[in-house]
């Protein structure tokens, strides 16, 4: 019962013949270094289900692996053969995490030729902690980027596409935490990781609730590099709260290169956040339908469905679809943000009118996804009028359910057909 779905969904373009890591979640981002993809998982439990979904595969000569990784471990992995492209799923092997760890993708290309490369846009893991009365949430911003402005505050949303820049402004960056009422979601063991620092003056990250500082933050000295992580401090957040990170320099405008901006959020009733954000923004033009992952970074939307979805391996409940819209330069009619269940419409829903911005919530439809059988991904449709809409989140809320045997049944008789 204590499920959650880590999940990061966008686009990788990885070359022939390399090896290069991806984050588990808040963006997609290749890079050669693993410390600067790694995220620290600080609750022990297992991984399985790694899926992956290659929307391109030009390599011709030898397989390509996808490896979900614990420290220097590579521990679940799928093969990909020359050329094959669509779904591939471990569904197999596990991979057991203490709370010291950090956890991270590894992709190796096969050798193929000149300017021959793989299209990664899905990554997904279940994971399922020691402690069952909890379930565990990353939310990560990833990338990089370099912090060299002199005495500002700026902030960004929990889950955040690095390249962007971070916010100048607070309201678009706070994330609407949702958790069941009354219960209480814990947000701790916030953690940065630098990999260059050549300020003069000390930059200080932190976690935000309600406008005001949180409770959790670090702070890199002049020169100071590498990860540095608050294991002492929490947030407690209930629904209604809002959440998010923001980052403090004092004087001078050297650089400082972050890439990973973390914490870890816990809840006592089988409730996960699946969060799809980019404080920057990210506009849809006019008279358009196009989709969105459910968690990771939002740096574009696509026009191809196929490209977002993810097929949960275990049932959860969607409920409480969040949305906020920083701009709106639709002239009429509504722009319409619905969760999408195994290609159709659920009832998970909200509207932008005409020049509306500003959060939306649904909190009062739910649907049920069922375990290997439902694919979710968020859709956006704009009206045929003119102008174009900014999205700076989109998330929403699963509650883990007990799959009914009737259905367990159902679903292993679909694999066993070779379905989904």
């Amino acid at each position: 019962m204590s499920n959650s779905q880590f999940l990061n969904t966008a686009s990788a373009s990885i070359a022939k013949d390399t090896t290069t890591y991806l984050p588990v979640c808040g963006s997609m981002i290749a890079r050669t270094v693993q410390a600067e993809t790694e995220r620290p998982i600080r609750d022990a439990g297992v991984f399985s289900n790694l899926f992956v979904y290659l929307a391109g595969n030009s390599i011709d000569t030898g397989n390509s692996t996808i490896n979900f990784r614990i420290n220097t471990t590579n521990l679940i992995t799928v093969t990909i053969a020359p050329l094959a492209t669509g779904i591939f799923e471990n569904l197999s092997d596990t991979g057991t995490a203490t709370n010291t760890n950090y956890i991270c993708y590894q992709v190796v290309t096969g050798t193929g030729s000149a300017g021959q490369n793989i299209i990664i846009k899905v990554l997904g893991i279940k994971f399922a902690p020691t402690t069952t009365t909890n379930t565990v949430q990353i939310l990560a911003a990833g990338g990089t980027f370099n912090v060299s402005e002199a005495s500002v505050t700026r902030y960004l949303t929990p889950v955040h596409y690095l390249p962007s820049a971070f916010s100048t402004t607070e309201s678009g960056a706070k994330y609407r935490i949702r958790e069941p009422a009354p219960a209480t979601v814990t947000a701790s063991d916030f953690f940065v990781y630098v990999s260059a620092n050549s300020r003069t003056t000390t930059t200080t990250f932190r976690t935000r609730k309600n406008g005001n500082n949180g409770a959790q933050s670090v702070a890199f000295p002049s020169l100071e590099s590498g990860g540095l992580e608050d294991t002492t401090n929490t947030d407690s957040l209930v629904a209604g709260d809002d959440f998010n990170y923001s980052v403090t320099t004092l004087t001078g405008t050297q650089a400082l290169t972050v890439h990973t901006i973390s914490c870890s959020l816990i809840s006592t009733v089988d409730s996960f956040v699946l969060l799809k954000a980019n404080v920057a923004g990210t506009g849809i033009a006019f008279n358009t339908t196009a989709y969105a992952g459910v968690a990771g970074s939002l740096p574009t939307f696509t026009l191809s469905e196929a490209d977002t979805q993810i097929y949960p391996r275990f049932s959860f409940t969607a409920r409480e679809l969040g949305v906020y819209v920083s701009a709106n330069g639709i002239t009429t009619n509504a722009t319409v943000v619905t969760l999408r269940d195994n290609g159709a419409d659920s009832t998970l829903t909200v509207s932008y009118a005409a020049g509306e911005t500003g959060l939306k919530l649904d909190s009062v439809n739910t649907t049920e996804i069922t375990s290997g059988i439902d694919k979710i991904d968020f859709k956006v449709v704009t009206p045929n009028t003119s102008g174009n809409i900014t999205f700076t989140w989109m998330g929403i809320i699963g509650v883990a359910i007990a799959e009914p045997v009737s259905a367990s049944i159902r679903r292993q008789r679909i694999l066993r057909r070779g379905g989904r």
